[in-house]
């Protein structure tokens, strides 16, 4: 009988080591003599020290979570019709790279703490849509079109330890602030209806249409406008004449897809209704076939209209909504303005569009540079302007808007001057293999959500329903130029709102969030939606967890010795087995973490299978789960105690 002493060499190891050879779920014992087994020998576990570490099982029970930033929520979501935006809703790890932080469908995962934070962190990437947080990608070397670090967002995850006690995990986000101009070289793609468009670039910043036919509409896609004061002024000098028809349209939208009527919209924009008055919506057919804009300027016959998207009445389909910009309430527009007498009146050229957070403001330019204020919503409120003669906020579905544009009528151009964005935001024109939907929600959402079914609850809130009386202040800046009003929440259980039986909100809000499940996961039980830190720099949100998250690994561990000669049966994998015992979940004393000790009261004897005496000069250890693989979550020391016996006869 002989008792074998096995442990890995824990100083050893060199960090950057790969190797299993000394490592505590696997190592190599190589004795200096020797060792003979007599004949028909049985071996067994006799004991196990091993430390291991703090684990979180993960899978479909515990891994949806919501990210949030708007208007802050409380505990149920009650307060979701004065916010501007929604909680995306997504499970941990990366769902849409694909890449190694990432749970595969029905997956369950035993992983380490910092490991969690990794797949939080690698799903927020993807669920951080706000602009201000987008980082671009940080582009390959040499010939490589891959990406050396992919668009992602400003936002880090890690555990959070007191003194050398980890008790949860700390959420830190950060809003960029820096924006750039840009004046050439942009990405015009022809978004009219079928593609019919007839148009050519006059430089690379403006566009003309080059022969006769229905006119031109096209999108500059390469920078959405910034939160932070961003400006984006486009010059129509060249599009507008005395003529009694001289159509076109300056604005700002959102990326859309083509739908099967050739429409480049939202796939729940009504195309028959909504316009300017008396209109019907004839005036937004004359640019090279169906416009949809989110906000914009347009002549429609003689008249100057401003039009955003929205929605009116019943319906929860987006239209144009006109916004009645003159009026006793706008000293500079008591009247619907004639553009087609302009040229002997203000002389207006451009227009420039100014997005602050929510806010947006439209001024017109005449040709001598000066500016006057043509509709927003705050000095416009102020002066008297109600629903309808105001901007609505912006929300999350039009977070991302680009200049677009068009005219018709031969020779007919516009010129963008300049757009202002978010310097490290990614240009869509150069995507560099990245997926838009990585950081552009609307995208996302027609592409993953059954035909963007939050997005159109969110749009139908009273404040942006042109047929309701409720108007939206929008949010500014603080004097950080971070997003006033503004915070970043976690989601973490489903939102029932106490908003109204009848209200979309509530429907949306509810279904949205009701895969939410990660409270015991973040340390977050009875908290479904996170509260930030107090903290000075509006820039940054920093979210900690409310209690030390439900830790430890409901798997248990199983002890493998490579090089002898037993074999049992993994039933669960099917296969023959070199595992000779079994270190259940708990230790003798209780514990599922840290230095954990096994010793069965009763050992079970596995038999040798060795009719003449065999010859060892090493032991091959391993500890490893019930798939065989390595329990990579063991640190430290590990010692195993193997017992040898002669057969009993």
């Amino acid at each position: 009988m002989s008792l074998i002493i096995t442990s890995n060499i824990e100083h050893e190891v060199p960090e950057n080591d790969t190797s299993n050879i000394f490592q505590p779920f696997s190592y190599s014992n190589t004795l200096l003599d020797t060792m003979r087994i007599p004949a028909n020998s049985q071996i067994a576990l006799q004991s196990a020290k091993i430390t291991k570490k703090q684990e979180l099982v993960i899978g479909r029970e515990n891994n949806i979570f919501g990210n949030y930033f708007g208007l802050p929520l409380d505990g149920t979501g009650s307060n979701i019709e004065s916010s501007t935006s929604v909680p995306f809703v997504g499970a941990l790890g990366s769902n849409l790279r694909r890449d190694n932080n990432r749970l595969a469908d029905g997956e369950t995962k035993t992983v380490t703490v910092g490991d969690t934070a990794a797949f939080i962190q690698a799903a927020l990437q993807e669920r951080c849509y706000h602009p201000s947080l987008i980082t671009d990608a940080v582009k390959g070397t040499g010939t490589d079109t891959q990406p050396q670090v992919p668009v992602g967002a400003n936002v880090t995850v890690t555990p959070k330890y007191t003194g050398k006690v980890w008790d949860g995990f700390q959420w830190v986000f950060t809003q960029q602030t820096a924006i750039t101009k840009k004046t050439a070289n942009f990405n015009f793609v022809d978004v009219s209806q079928e593609k019919t468009g007839i148009f050519s670039l006059v430089g690379t910043n403006a566009v003309k249409q080059s022969a006769d036919g229905a006119g031109f509409q096209v999108q500059a896609r390469n920078h959405p406008i910034s939160q932070n004061d961003g400006e984006c002024i486009m010059d129509w000098s060249l599009a507008n004449s005395t003529a009694n028809r001289s159509s076109f349209f300056c604005g700002l939208t959102r990326i859309n897809t083509e739908k099967e009527d050739g429409i480049t919209a939202p796939n729940n924009f009504d195309a028959n209704r909504g316009g300017g008055t008396g209109d019907n919506g004839g005036g937004f057919r004359n640019c090279g076939g169906q416009a949809f804009c989110d906000i914009c300027i347009m002549r429609i016959g003689s008249f100057l209209r401003v039009f955003q998207s929205g929605t009116s009445g019943e319906s929860q389909q987006l239209i144009m909504n006109e916004i009645i910009y003159y009026g006793a309430h706008n000293a500079n527009f008591p009247n619907i303005y004639n553009l087609q007498t302009n040229a002997a009146g203000d002389n207006y050229e451009k227009v420039k569009f100014k997005l602050t957070n929510e806010h947006i403001s439209i001024f017109l330019i005449d040709n001598a540079g000066a500016e006057v204020l043509l509709t927003d919503n705050i000095v416009s409120a102020s002066k008297g302007a109600t629903k309808n003669e105001v901007t609505n906020p912006t929300n999350c579905a039009k977070w991302a808007l680009y200049p677009h544009m068009g005219a018709r009528g031969v020779d007919k151009q516009i010129t963008i001057d300049y757009i202002q964005h978010y310097t490290s935001y990614p240009d869509f024109a150069l995507p560099l293999s990245e997926k838009p939907e990585v950081y552009d929600w609307w995208i996302f959402s027609e592409s993953y959500l059954n035909g963007t079914r939050w997005a159109t609850a969110m749009e139908s809130r009273p404040w942006n329903n042109a047929a309701s009386d409720v108007v939206l202040t929008p949010k500014l800046l603080t004097g950080a130029d971070a997003m006033d009003g503004y915070d970043n929440q976690i989601i973490t259980a489903p939102l029932k709102g106490n908003i109204g039986p009848s209200s979309p909100s509530r429907f949306g809000l509810f279904l949205n969030t009701k895969p939410c499940n990660t409270g015991r996961t973040f340390g977050m039980v009875n908290l479904p939606v996170s509260v930030k830190e107090p903290g000075i720099n509006t820039l940054i949100i920093t979210v900690l967890s409310a209690q030390t998250p439900i830790a430890g690994s409901n798997v248990s561990l199983f002890v493998r010795l490579n090089n002898f000669t037993q074999l049992s049966t993994n039933a669960r994998m099917g296969t023959r087995s070199k595992i000779v015992g079994h270190l259940p979940r708990f230790d003798n004393s209780g514990a599922e973490s840290g230095a954990l000790y096994f010793e069965p009261n009763e050992k079970t004897y596995i038999d040798l299978n060795n009719p003449n005496e065999l010859v060892l000069n090493s032991f091959d250890v391993d500890v490893c789960y019930d798939n065989e693989r390595f329990a990579t979550g063991l640190s430290g020391k590990t010692i195993i105690i193997f017992h040898i016996r002669d057969k009993p006869k």
